[in-house]
């Protein structure tokens, strides 16, 4: 390079004539390619960080939508498969890409199962006794009656084949007055191996709250208009991998045929 005061021939990179003392202009964009290369190593080495730090972000954010999809942050796992309580009720889950859709009917003691309503779980609120879910979509089955709301509490652990916790189901028309033989169930299987389960007519949604034997065993005294019948004095066990519940000798099966 040279001097464009003197003309003096300069090493590259000179800042200053050692002839004349003036000055050097530094080369014009793309006047060195070794300048040039310098400085795009440079500018490479500015973005790469960037690059990654929002190719991490965007990852990041798409595995949370998934987590929040599937239910990993919401608190509440949802069985699969088919959970029957003999004299009791039947829940039969099925997976359909992130929903879940549910049939709803009565276990009777012989063993076979009626089902009453099919639906779409929805989150619906939660209480004491854990998420409260309603079924979207519901349709009766072999032509029953189809109620405005179903509502449906089960123990988060049902869906690892526990079953210590509150189960519920409740259904009802949106007007009150309609409500004389909308129906509510609720049992409780204690951690001490003891049972008992409450089943009211009338429209009172036994979801709505967390229901102690002592609530219980109130609302079956107090001669209100709902039609209470509370059943205590029940034990529960194990039967391998399911369970097995009765009452002075009369025992019925518990099973959970979950995939």
């Amino acid at each position: 390079m040279f001097c464009p005061k003197c003309g003096a021939r300069l090493p590259d990179g000179a800042r200053y004539c050692g002839a004349c003392g003036a000055p050097v202009v530094a080369p014009p964009q793309g006047g060195s390619g070794n300048v040039d290369a310098v400085h795009m190593s440079n500018r490479r080495r500015g973005k790469t960080p960037l690059i990654v730090v929002a190719t991490v972000a965007v990852v990041a954010v798409i595995g949370v939508a998934v987590a929040f999809a599937v239910g990993l942050f919401c608190g509440s796992k949802v069985p699969e498969g088919t959970i029957s309580i003999n004299g009791l009720m039947y829940l039969q889950f099925e997976r359909q890409g992130l929903d879940t859709y549910v049939t709803v009917g009565n276990a009777l003691v012989n063993g076979s199962k009626v089902p009453y309503v099919r639906g779409k779980l929805v989150k619906d609120g939660s209480n004491e006794d854990g998420t409260i879910w309603r079924l979207e979509d519901a349709s009766a089955s072999n032509g029953g009656t189809l109620w405005d709301w179903y509502h449906i509490q089960f123990p988060e652990g049902a869906a690892e084949g526990k079953l210590a916790g509150i189960w519920k189901y409740s259904y009802g028309y949106d007007n009150p007055d309609d409500n004389s033989y909308a129906g509510s169930i609720l049992c409780n299987f204690s951690d001490d191996g003891g049972a008992w389960y409450l089943q009211v007519m009338g429209g009172l949604d036994l979801t709505q709250k967390h229901y102690s034997y002592d609530d219980a065993r109130a609302l079956s005294q107090d001669g209100s208009s709902h039609n209470v019948t509370l059943v205590d004095g029940i034990s529960w066990w194990a039967n391998g991998n399911d369970y097995q519940w009765g009452k002075d000798g009369y025992n019925l099966d518990i099973t959970f045929d979950s995939k």
